[in-house]
């Protein structure tokens, strides 16, 4: 089965990433959506000013986003697989569990653990690994919970404006 991107709103969120706490190389997850960018998608920062904006590149190019817009990745953070490697699986959800600084991920499937080029992962937010029925989500109750009580939009305030 296809893992389908969550409706729900973004689920809590650690807090906002001022410009001068990203760093050129870091990976970052954009939590909005758009026709160019769809919500969940992985991206390399390519630089961050104080001016509020980050420029990071996506597998659809480099934008400008608001800081408040994008997230690190981090380990423990879930993905699925996007790319074209047959060994490794696809429509699967594996959680990251070390995030080098060349850009590679290191993804623990059910399948084994496996070394991906963030370009070719996606981030799965736990709403939907809960839909698929992924079950190693340490306090996805609480995290849910959490959620339904911070307002339609998440922590943060998010709009739907440009970026």
């Amino acid at each position: 089965p296809t893992i389908a991107p969550s409706t729900l709103p973004p689920p809590q969120l650690p807090p906002l990433m001022p410009a001068q706490e990203l760093q050129r190389g870091n990976l970052v997850r954009w939590e909005l959506n758009d026709g160019e960018v769809p919500r969940g998608a992985i991206g390399l920062v390519k630089r961050a000013e104080g001016t509020g904006l980050v420029n990071v590149r996506f597998p659809q190019g480099i934008w400008n986003f608001k800081c408040s817009t994008v997230r690190s990745l981090e380990a423990g953070d879930l993905v699925s697989y996007i790319g074209s490697d047959e060994e490794i699986p696809h429509d699967v959800i594996g959680k990251s569990i070390k995030i080098f600084p060349t850009g590679i991920v290191m993804v623990s499937f059910s399948e084994g653990v496996f070394e991906i080029p963030w370009i070719a992962l996606r981030y799965i937010d736990i709403p939907t690994a809960l839909r698929a029925g992924y079950m190693d989500i340490p306090n996805a109750a609480q995290q849910m919970t959490s959620r339904k009580s911070a307002g339609p939009h998440g922590v943060g305030g998010f709009s739907a404006g440009p970026r």
